[in-house]
């Protein structure tokens, strides 16, 4: 089929660069381009190169009916190989691929078809192990959705497998799914190929190679206009003139969208009545076997297909009959009359052995309102969602709510509520948010209007922050009122959500505990208030309550995950997240990372993707602070990715751009982070008050200080303080702070207001005692003492923030603190020790992949080799300077005074700084006393 690709040369060589990548590991090559254009041919030419050269080809070639019949592309892509793969996965894989293939029995526990998306992992990896794959799918954007999303899942985990993903679709919005199994291969390689239309010289070619005819050039200047350039067009219009015995003349040459409306139609009147009935039912199945076109048409249909293929409306492989192209069936199921249309979805829904398939033909027959038909339909919804095809699910319950008469307002309430969790959970966040308003509007008092009025509140909290969320909740709690359990559920989403106020989020918690007390059904809720409890006395300032913290988890072990009308707060993954929360709290961090990367993996397992974003941000956090620099990196790229995936919602956004940020920061990129930073206090604004916003105000602070801006630093980390405070927080180890807060201060020679700070967070640390607590208040104690020139004091404080960082591993820190206690060996005089600080320090950062803290350090140690400058060093206006600074007096007082630029005022204290190797006013004021003690 050379002459077919006359004109696609440098789209052959993409192809054939994505083989090649292909044999090297993961690899997505994206064919895109109008109706038409091309995306076909080269997706074909390019698997029968992948093919000939001895990789494994797994096709799917969906048609427009199919999105919303789960896992058709998935059977075409898997059954040719699946007796090869079956015998390699576990049981619960097995089963799961089996139920999706339909080869397997339908008993037992549905919610093992969770484990689908590793076993199509598990398939792949086996077959790339014997030789490079290539899955192949034609019109992704007709690919069911529960394919889609079952090979999405998969492909986010492909790393070194041989395993190329070939995918022609049209310029055209793609389903969340779709687009997340696009950016799947976001870290390995990748390239789109927008085809473009032909150019006149590529339509004489084509024309030429295809019918051996010469299209004159007016022709051709006419052909390249009415079909825009498209091959598909302008093939088909050529052939319905040859056809028709017609002069190609710019005269007979239509515009190519209604040329195919009239080209199929000419063709549908030459079919005679049997062959006319057998492409009909074909546009109402969308890609039936043989066996359903005679169940549907009788004897005989092998011989109506004949005339049609002949006609070059129908293609045929083995025994698959499609159209030819998307555009003829859409022309022809447009062409049926209404009562026809209907006869064949109800017709078919009889045949079918597949209940989802057979559901939705019911309901595509069924167009007045019926309350048995709606329930059929439902139940199937509620079936195809444990089945975990939720996509499916979701078009099979739209369909009920449309045929569920509106005076059953109950039903249609429920199944209202079931449309409206899929949609949001499939990222289609809009029309999710307008369905639960309805549903909020007419559903009676009860589970449903609670439920509704928690879909609401995740809503809000998800795009406007906990404030707003609070208020959904609230009206959710009048109505669960009487049922005990939905209560508490209640109470404890509350609890969750009330970042800003710790005082409410206590009183929800118990309110939760004393309704669940010796319920043995509710553990998941009793686990979850417990470790709430847990928690919040922590944050409260006191000391951290083990023994509580280890009932919870223990009644946790014993616990399952929440069902039915608990699932909409899922107390079971909110009692996991405080479990590794409390471990992070306590210096437990080795801990907290690995049970958070449990409760990740877990709801991956599930399918869970919309809390990913803010897991990824925390793992990368731990990491840095573990000093972990590479995890840090993957799992902020993974924020980002799932932010993506999941409709990059405000939290979702400024998890993912903070998460980048904070690993910029930890490797010393100090301009690349303030960039993300900026762009994660963008989207945090949108929340509100709340933790998102202080946590992207400490990284800032941190940056400012880097950047030796100690006075914005101070400001940015004195509002964290007071909405801290607000929210009734007592413990320092919140957001990890104080240590940044002190230094600051210090640093903008705000020395009283440090030395009140380093004491309140010295008494708070000795009520709520950790490493991280013990460590950074001695050596905040430290830089105090520093600063108000008792080095005697300093070096007694930060030796034992030296001695407390054998308790702590965070590396980062361990090498801010030898810096400090560095440099007051410096200023000792005691060059020896100074230099084994500042190498100690190098050697921390360097292993935990702190490049701009690593250089700090060398700069530090390089000034300590050299001597100390003294005070016949400074210049005389370096001098004069330095004693009116040191009096008191602003910069702006200080150029006054001695008839010198404010400019001028700024370097020489930035000179006698370096000189003096110190970094405050306070710090200044202290070496002129010992300076003038001397004299």
């Amino acid at each position: 089929m050379a002459h077919e690709m006359l004109g696609r040369a440098d789209e052959l060589a993409v192809g054939r660069r994505f083989l090649v990548a292909t044999g090297n590991g993961p690899a997505c090559l994206i064919i895109e381009g109008q109706p038409g254009i091309g995306k076909t041919m080269l997706w074909q030419v390019i698997s029968e190169e992948a093919a000939a050269s001895g990789m494994r080809l797994l096709v799917s070639r969906p048609s427009e009916l199919e999105i919303d019949l789960p896992h058709v592309s998935l059977a075409d892509l898997f059954q040719p190989v699946a007796a090869e793969v079956r015998s390699e996965l576990p049981a619960a894989q097995r089963r799961a691929l089996d139920l999706a293939l339909l080869s397997g029995e339908e008993d037992g526990d549905d919610s093992d078809l969770r484990a689908l998306g590793t076993a199509i992992l598990g398939s792949l990896r086996h077959l790339a192990a014997g030789a490079p794959v290539v899955v192949a799918i034609d019109d992704l954007q007709w690919a069911d959705r529960a394919t889609v999303g079952a090979l999405g899942f998969a492909a986010r985990r492909l790393r070194n497998e041989r395993v190329g993903l070939l995918l022609a679709r049209r310029s055209a919005a793609l389903t969340p799914e779709a687009e997340a199994l696009e950016t799947a291969f976001a870290n390995s390689w990748r390239e789109a190929c927008a085809l473009e239309p032909m150019s006149l010289g590529g339509l004489h070619r084509l024309i030429d190679g295809r019918f051996g005819i010469n299209l004159p050039r007016p022709s051709l200047v006419h052909l390249e206009r009415a079909t825009l350039g498209v091959p598909l067009f302008a093939i088909d219009l050529v052939d319905a003139l040859r056809r028709d015995g017609q002069a190609m003349t710019p005269e007979a040459i239509v515009p190519a969208p209604v040329e195919i409306e009239r080209m199929v139609a000419r063709r549908l009147e030459r079919l005679a009545g049997d062959a006319r009935r057998v492409v009909d039912a074909v546009a109402a199945v969308g890609r039936p076997n043989l066996a359903l076109l005679e169940a549907l048409e009788g004897d005989g249909v092998e011989a109506a297909l004949t005339p049609a293929i002949d006609h070059g409306l129908l293609e045929r492989e083995a025994d698959r009959i499609r159209f030819a192209h998307p555009l003829y069936r859409s022309v022809v199921y447009r062409a049926l009359q209404h009562g026809h249309r209907r006869w064949l979805h109800l017709r078919i829904a009889e045949i079918v052995d597949d209940r989802g398939t057979s559901a939705l033909h019911l309901a595509m027959g069924t167009d007045a309102p019926d309350a048995d038909v709606a329930r059929v339909i439902a139940d199937e919804a509620a079936a195809a969602e444990q089945r975990g095809t939720a996509a499916a699910a979701a078009v099979l319950y739209e369909h009920a709510v449309r045929i569920t008469p509106s005076d059953a307002v109950g039903p249609r309430a429920d199944r209202m509520l079931s449309l409206a969790r899929l949609l949001w959970e499939l990222g289609e966040v809009e029309r999710s948010r307008v369905i639960t308003d309805e549903v909020v509007r007419i559903a009676p008092p009860g589970s449903s209007r609670v439920l509704a009025r928690l879909l609401e509140g995740t809503h809000a909290l998800w795009t406007a922050g906990g404030a707003a969320a609070i208020d959904a909740y609230r009206a959710a709690l009048v109505d669960a009122a009487g049922e005990p359990e939905l209560e508490a559920a209640v109470h404890l989403r509350i609890a969750y959500v009330a970042d800003h106020d710790l005082a409410l989020a206590i009183e929800h918690a118990r309110n939760a505990a004393s309704l669940v007390e010796g319920r043995p059904g509710a553990l998941d809720l009793a686990a979850c208030a417990l470790l709430m409890l847990a928690e919040f006395e922590l944050s409260l300032g006191h000391p951290y309550d083990a023994d509580s913290a280890e009932r919870g988890r223990a009644m946790l072990r014993g616990a399952a995950p929440s069902r039915g009308a608990r699932s909409s707060i899922d107390a079971y993954r909110i009692a996991r997240e405080r479990s590794w929360l409390l471990h992070a709290a306590t210096d437990d961090l080795a801990t907290a990372r690995a049970e958070l990367v449990a409760i990740r993996r877990a709801d991956e397992d599930d399918g869970i993707d919309r809390p990913a974003p803010i897991a990824y941000l925390d793992l990368a956090e731990l990491s840095c602070q573990l000093g972990d620099a590479e995890a840090a990196r993957s799992y902020a790229e993974l924020a980002e990715q799932f932010a993506a995936q999941t409709g990059n919602l405000p939290y979702a956004a400024a998890a993912a751009a903070l998460a980048h940020a904070r690993v910029a920061e930890h490797l010393g990129d100090h301009e690349r982070a303030e960039a993300l930073a900026g762009r994660a206090r963008d989207a945090a604004a949108e929340l509100g008050n709340g933790p998102m916003r202080d946590s992207v105000a400490v990284l800032e602070a941190r940056l400012a200080l880097a950047g030796q801006r100690a006075r914005p630093a101070a400001e940015l980390l004195l509002k964290v303080e007071a909405n801290v405070a607000a929210s009734g927080i007592r413990n320092p180890g919140v957001y990890r702070f104080r240590g940044e807060l002190v230094e600051a201060l210090v640093l903008a020679g705000r020395l009283e207001e440090a030395r009140a700070r380093t004491a309140s967070f010295s008494a708070a640390v000795d009520a709520s005692p950790t490493p991280w607590g013990r460590t950074i208040a001695a050596r905040s104690r430290g830089l105090v003492a520093a600063a108000s020139g008792d080095l005697e004091s300093a070096l007694v404080e930060l030796t034992e923030a030296q001695a407390q960082h054998a308790a702590l591993p965070m590396p980062v820190e361990h090498g801010r603190t030898l810096v400090h206690l560095g440099r007051v060996h410096r200023r000792r005089r005691k060059k020896r020790a100074a230099l084994d600080a500042f190498d100690a320090a190098v050697e921390a950062f360097d292993s935990a992949g702190a490049a701009g803290w690593a250089r700090l350090a060398r700069a530090e140690g390089e000034r300590a080799s050299s001597r100390t400058a003294g005070v016949d060093e400074l210049t005389l206006t370096e001098r004069e300077v330095a004693r009116l600074a040191a009096g008191g007096m602003t910069n702006r007082q200080v150029a006054d005074a001695m008839v010198i630029s404010p400019k001028t005022v700024d370097g020489a204290l930035t000179r006698v700084y370096a000189k003096l190797d110190i970094h405050s006013r306070a710090e200044l004021g202290a070496w002129i006393a010992r300076e003038n003690s001397r004299t």
